[in-house]
């Protein structure tokens, strides 16, 4: 009886955990200037977009945020902003990442792997 109380509790407590786990996605890289040096400390507007392939011209998720770039260098949680749809990785195979700055053109995208929760 002892067992079967346990089993019930715990599942009923992995339901909540698991509706709770946080849909935001780190982020962090090195802003360079078109010389290759890393740009001064500023705050820069940013586009983060996720597409399902490399050539895809829409994107399925998009989050602008303005950016504090300290030597170069920048971190943030992707998807506070706008949020990202779990069903998104679900529903796709891999995934690409493109980030334009300011009005320039999206830099080249870069593939997203997966990381544990």
């Amino acid at each position: 009886m002892k067992r079967s109380i346990l089993t019930s509790l715990a599942i009923l407590l992995a339901v909540p955990m698991a509706q709770a786990m946080p849909m935001e996605m780190p982020m962090q890289g090195v802003l360079r200037d078109n010389a290759g040096a890393p740009v001064a400390s500023d705050t820069f507007e940013m586009t983060f977009a996720i597409y399902e392939t490399a050539e895809a011209q829409d994107a399925i998720w998009t989050e602008s945020r303005d950016v504090t770039v300290q030597g170069g260098q920048f971190r943030l949680n992707l998807g506070t902003v706008t949020p990202i749809d779990p069903l998104l990785f679900a529903a796709s195979g891999a995934l690409w990442l493109g980030v334009t700055v300011e009005s320039e053109p999206e830099l080249p995208r870069r593939p997203l792997g997966t990381t544990p929760y």
